[in-house]
């Protein structure tokens, strides 16, 4: 958790803070807030962002691990395709009329 105070602003009555909750323990899984102000030389209309999100992090060493990953990943989704539609009613009574 942190806070940032903005001195230039003198409105602000929450400041600039980011928050990141771990909903898994290896930290796969992660929820963000956060309430940013932005720099008024930019944009003119809105003088803080505010967000909430879901993120995912992975973590690799080398390159390889991260290619070796994401094929594992879409040769698994494939799998499942597979699975899913072999599974399937229509699939089933199509292989039994032959």
């Amino acid at each position: 958790f942190g806070y940032k105070d903005n001195a230039m602003a003198n409105t602000n009555f929450v400041g600039d803070f980011e928050a990141i909750w771990l909903l898994t323990k290896n930290g796969d899984f992660r929820l963000r807030g956060y309430n940013q102000t932005n720099d008024r030389y930019f944009t003119k209309s809105t003088l803080t962002t505010q967000g909430i999100g879901i993120m995912y992090k992975k973590d690799f060493d080398k390159w390889n691990d991260l290619f070796r990953w994401f094929l594992w990943k879409r040769a698994h989704k494939k799998e499942e395709k597979e699975d899913t539609s072999s599974s399937s009613p229509a699939s089933q009574t199509k292989r039994n009329d032959h």
